[in-house]
């Protein structure tokens, strides 16, 4: 059973399969990538997200904030410069772990389909309904985390960035 009889005008639901979460990003295929790779000529690395940082302060969107960096705790103080050693004498080991508080869409977007749906008649009986990516249902598919971890189906692509080029 197909979750929509009507999709969003010149969206690609369905495309996919009827359960795809990936959209587009299936045609970034193995050999797509090697496509990629024969186009190297210089070797030279970039990165293709903007600083975590940018673009500063919130007054874009107040309900986005700049990351906040942190030290994690060990016994109720800052796990920073930390010697394993006051733990067992045998450990060498100086540890600092850090903890970042980050709004996924403040600066490069670290999301996935469920970031924006739309309310449309999805099903053709003249109601609207809030869908997402493919008809997933908000509150039935698309769920707050750790409920739902939406991101899950492109997670297993590791080191994803991508960025197309016309010519």
């Amino acid at each position: 059973m197909t979750r929509w009889k009507n999709r969003p005008p010149a969206s690609n639901w369905g495309e996919f399969g009827p359960d795809d979460q990936r959209g587009r990003m299936n045609l970034v295929t193995r050999e797509k990538v090697l496509q990629g790779v024969a186009e190297v000529k210089e070797g030279i690395t970039f990165c293709l997200s903007l600083p975590l940082d940018y673009p500063g302060g919130s007054a874009l969107n107040p309900r986005r904030s700049p990351p906040r960096l942190a030290a994690t705790l060990r016994s109720g103080k800052q796990n920073f410069c930390y010697p394993l050693a006051a733990e067992n004498p045998d450990f060498t080991d100086v540890v600092s772990d850090d903890l970042v508080l980050l709004t996924l869409q403040y600066s490069t977007q670290w999301d996935s389909f469920a970031h924006i749906g739309s309310r449309f008649d999805a099903d053709g009986d003249g109601e609207r309904e809030m869908v997402f990516y493919n008809g997933f249902r908000a509150g039935a598919d698309v769920r707050p985390a750790p409920e739902n971890a939406a991101g899950e189906p492109w997670a297993k692509y590791e080191g994803t960035q991508a960025r197309a080029l016309g010519i």
